[in-house]
């Protein structure tokens, strides 16, 4: 049985609203590494989050599902999402 290699992606999420001070790195944190994803999540000074997950792109794709189900829902009024180059990341961090 021939195996088939899902192609790996980095894609940056930009969070708008009231996304800091509600727990979303340290549950973004959480979630990533359930799906085995690398990158960061860090809080901005002008009160945004900006993460970053790499991964599988089924992977990615379901992590993004999950942070729109579990907190567009009130917190966030915007969320921007776009394509950046692989870093071969391993694990995902918190930056601050």
């Amino acid at each position: 049985m021939e195996r088939v290699e899902q192609e790996h992606v980095r894609l940056r999420v930009h969070l708008t609203g009231a996304v800091q001070g509600v727990g979303l790195r340290y549950f973004s944190k959480r979630e990533a590494e359930k799906r085995s994803l690398a990158g960061f999540v860090r809080n901005e000074r002008d009160g945004s989050v900006t993460i970053e997950v790499e991964g599988a792109q089924k992977l990615v794709d379901g992590f993004v599902k999950w942070l729109e189900s579990e907190f567009l829902q009130g917190a966030i009024d915007g969320l921007r999402r776009e394509g950046v180059h692989l870093e071969g990341g391993k694990f995902f961090v918190i930056k601050h």
